[in-house]
């Protein structure tokens, strides 16, 4: 996903181990709640962790694997879900066969997902996890994606690929393909081609994002015919802009400013001047959230 990965708070929000924990890391807005199916019923009762988890999110249900000696999630079950109070939602499941839950929220100090981003990030943990094959996916249909405004898709994919990282680091990975032995990386992580022509338009694009005055900007491909331009700063990151291309013209979208159709070099002059208002907005957008 591209996201590094620093310090990982944990905290116990129960008395028990197995109870409802929060796993955060400090400059990120996304909250990471786990618990085991046996406690979550006593978690359900309690006042406080029932206020925790009455808020929009994701969840995942998580099932043992068939063989107990399985070590790479291959036979592990798993179910993807979102709901306006993930607490209300995760009671209907108690009747359910599953091992523990990961549940995805925004913050309490930020505004809270709503229902649309909900609706995104199942939508594309669905699909991460059905890429990936590590596990044996129990939703009966595959979540349809909502349409977003280009800044919250944006927006909720920072959120999501971070949560990705978290989950991952509890342990459960199930959405990226093990990577061959000796294989430096894989290619269904790489955008696709650029038409040949294109290709020195692109490169003046990628060096307005990583110019000299944009020193903590960072520019990286994804899975599909997409670039994107971030800024870095410590733990955390922002995206400020996008690139997608047609057969002969790129449309850059810019945070704040909106889109932009590139031809060729000539429109590239206001750009610049657009580029560097989005990146230095990010990096005070970061800084603020120190």
């Amino acid at each position: 996903m591209g996201t590094e990965l620093r310090r990982l708070t944990i905290d116990f929000l129960e008395d028990k181990p197995e109870a409802l924990r929060r796993i955060t890391q400090a400059n990120w807005q996304l909250e990471c709640l786990i618990s085991s199916r046996s406690e979550l019923p006593r978690s359900l009762r309690r006042e406080e962790s029932r206020r925790t988890l009455d808020v929009p999110g994701v969840y995942l249900l998580i099932g043992p694997p068939e063989k107990s000696d399985d070590s790479t999630h291959n036979d592990w079950r798993l179910y993807v879900g979102q709901a306006d109070s993930v607490a209300d939602r995760l009671e209907t499941h108690l009747k359910n066969i599953w091992w523990r839950t990961v549940v995805v929220i925004r913050r309490p100090d930020n505004h809270p997902l709503n229902l649309s981003q909900c609706k995104f990030m199942e939508s594309k943990v669905h699909a991460l996890a059905s890429k990936a094959g590590t596990c044996v996916l129990e939703n009966k249909n595959a979540p349809g994606l909502p349409f977003l405004s280009p800044t919250d898709e944006i927006d909720t994919q920072d959120i999501l690929d971070k949560a990705v990282v978290i989950v991952g680091a509890l342990g459960f990975n199930f959405f990226e393909a093990p990577v061959p032995v000796g294989a430096a990386s894989r290619d269904s992580d790489k955008p696709r081609p650029v038409p040949p022509k294109l290709q020195p338009l692109l490169e003046e694009i990628r060096k307005l994002a990583k110019g000299p005055s944009c020193p903590k900007a960072e520019w990286y491909g994804i899975n599909g015919p997409e670039y994107r331009m971030k800024v870095v700063n410590g733990g955390d990151f922002r995206v400020f802009g996008r690139v997608t291309w047609a057969k002969n013209w790129f449309r850059v979208w810019i945070r704040d400013a909106g889109h932009f159709k590139v031809t060729s070099a000539v429109d590239l002059e206001k750009l610049n001047e657009e580029i560097q208002k989005a990146y230095d907005n990010a990096e005070k957008y970061l800084q603020r959230n120190k």
